[in-house]
């Protein structure tokens, strides 16, 4: 994405347990697939009482539709600001290039509060 160079290597999947059976297939599929150059992270709970602090956190931050906590499907998308605040929750179907373009447009308005 164009604004890598602005943030460096910033993207982490971290894998949702729940939805992955078999976590060393799945780490390794992704890093064929789709040439990841980013770290992939062990699967995690992301629901529940015993979820994982991070999720916790961001779920509380940013809460879904109807105000939900919960991580309803896998590929939910959080964007996290430079000093881990969090600041945009995007939904599983969401495509990346929305994201791109959210991200591009807050790194635009970074750029013009600074000039």
């Amino acid at each position: 994405p164009p604004y890598r160079e602005h943030l460096g290597p910033q993207l982490l999947d971290l894998l949702a347990q729940g939805w992955i059976d078999d976590e060393a297939v799945i780490i390794i599929e992704h890093e064929k697939r789709f040439d990841v150059s980013f770290p992939l992270f062990n699967k995690m709970l992301v629901n529940g009482k015993h979820a994982h602090p991070l999720f916790q956190y961001l779920t509380k931050a940013l809460p879904g539709i109807f105000g939900t906590e919960a991580i309803k499907w896998n590929f939910t998308k959080f964007i996290i600001d430079r000093n881990g605040k969090p600041i945009k929750r995007f939904a599983p179907i969401t495509h990346m290039e929305a994201v791109n373009e959210y991200i591009a447009d807050l790194i635009d308005s970074e750029q013009v509060k600074r000039a």
